[in-house]
């Protein structure tokens, strides 16, 4: 199963004197995803997954992890998650 999630196109446009402060608050808020488009992804994501691993595997639970979770993300990072299922879960 492949999930496409729309993410924003990153702009890179630098110019004119600003300063190197504001230069890298520009660049910054244009390469990492912002919180909400992160939250937003992983339940996209958790919604398709967890009824094809249900069917798969039976009782299991996703645990996610890495730069979406924690909120750090640029944009067009992966999602890092784990399945545990079977004796994983007592």
């Amino acid at each position: 199963m492949i999930v496409a999630v729309a993410l924003p196109e990153p702009t890179f446009a630098l110019s004119g004197p600003a300063s190197i402060s504001d230069q890298f608050k520009t660049f910054k808020s244009q390469v990492i995803m912002k919180p909400e488009d992160c939250i937003r992804m992983e339940s996209e994501i958790l919604t398709d997954l967890k009824p094809l691993l249900l069917r798969t595997l039976g009782a299991c639970r996703v645990s996610t992890f890495g730069s979406m979770k924690t909120g750090l993300a640029l944009i067009g990072s992966d999602f890092d998650f784990s399945v545990a299922s079977g004796e994983l879960l007592t």
